[in-house]
């Protein structure tokens, strides 16, 4: 069970990571072309192994002439180091910080539930990206931070008017020589 869990863990990795390194390419909607086709044509694409996901995919990308886009950005998404959070690492985080900050168990249980639930209905890769915007979006205002939240190199949430950046609040401390 923990191997699956893993392998669940690292499909994740995959399919995000690689559609963010494409968007640092400039060719995030050529590869979202191949993501999709890969997700309508194969029943329950993403729980096959990761290497026949791999090649399911190179053969898409195959199909659609994409095939130096999608390799350009397997190579460097295979390059990222594999030490970052995963799902369940980052909700835990967000919970903990949450409640230290007075923000009731039960809100954000609630949003979590409730993005969870458009999760399950998402049909492609571009809405579960879209509804993890919106939920990341929520989380921010309900923890009422005043900085921006920035995901994949968008804006998603501009700086509230007046939310000043810690930088700006430390030169204003700094000692005068």
């Amino acid at each position: 069970m923990a191997e699956a869990k893993g392998q669940n863990k690292r499909i994740e990795e995959l399919k995000h990571g690689v559609l963010y390194m494409a968007q640092q390419l400039g060719t995030e909607q050529k590869l979202r072309e191949v993501f999709d086709l890969f997700e309508k044509s194969i029943v329950n694409a993403w729980s096959l192994p990761e290497n026949q996901i791999r090649a399911y995919l190179f053969k898409m990308a195959v199909n659609k002439q994409f095939v130096d886009e999608y390799q350009q950005a397997l190579g460097y998404f295979d390059k990222l180091p594999k030490g970052r959070p995963g799902e369940q690492e980052t909700r835990e985080g967000i919970f903990t910080n949450a409640v230290k900050m007075g923000v009731p168990k039960h809100d954000v249980i609630a949003l979590f539930d409730k993005y969870d639930e458009l999760l399950k209905r998402a049909t492609t890769e571009e809405q579960r990206q879209q509804i993890s915007y919106m939920g990341a979006a929520e989380i921010h205002r309900l923890l009422g931070i005043k900085g921006p939240l920035v995901m994949d190199g968008k804006l998603i949430v501009p700086p509230a008017p007046d939310y000043v950046p810690e930088e700006d609040v430390n030169s204003k401390f700094r000692p005068v020589d």
